[in-house]
C-alpha cells in the first residue's frame, strides 16, 4: 500500500476533533519546549497534518495563543469556581481555596 493509499484510508477528523487535537499539541509543545518555540509550522510537523490545515484553524501564531489562552482562562474559571462552591464562607478557607485552584490549574 502507497504512503497516499495509507493517508486516504486514514480517518478524517470532524474539525472540532482536529482543533482539540491541535490545541493537545500545542499545549505539549509549550511544556516541552516554552513558548518561542510554538510556530504554526512546528505545530504542523508535531501534529502530523499539513500547514494549511493548522492556519484554518487559527490563521496566525497570535490567533493560536489567543486559542490557548481562552482555554486556559475557561479551565481556571471552571476550577475555581467549583473550588468556592464547596469551600468555607471564610476568608481564611476562601483564599487558600482560590490560591490552590489556581496553582492547580497552572500545574495541569
Amino acid at each position: 500500500m502507497s504512503s497516499n493509499d495509507q493517508a486516504r484510508s486514514r480517518k478524517r477528523l470532524s474539525r472540532d476533533d482536529r482543533r482539540r487535537q491541535l490545541l493537545d499539541m500545542a499545549w505539549q509543545l509549550v511544556r516541552e519546549e516554552g513558548t518561542d518555540a510554538l510556530s504554526l509550522g512546528r505545530l504542523a510537523e508535531q501534529a502530523g497534518v499539513t500547514k494549511p490545515v493548522v492556519y484554518d484553524h487559527f490563521e496566525t501564531r497570535n490567533g493560536l495563543l489567543v486559542a490557548l489562552y481562552q482555554e486556559y482562562d475557561a479551565r481556571q474559571s471552571q476550577m475555581l469556581a467549583q473550588a468556592l462552591a464547596s469551600c468555607e464562607a471564610s476568608l481564611a478557607s476562601r483564599a487558600r481555596v482560590i490560591a490552590e485552584a489556581y496553582v492547580d490549574c497552572v500545574m495541569s
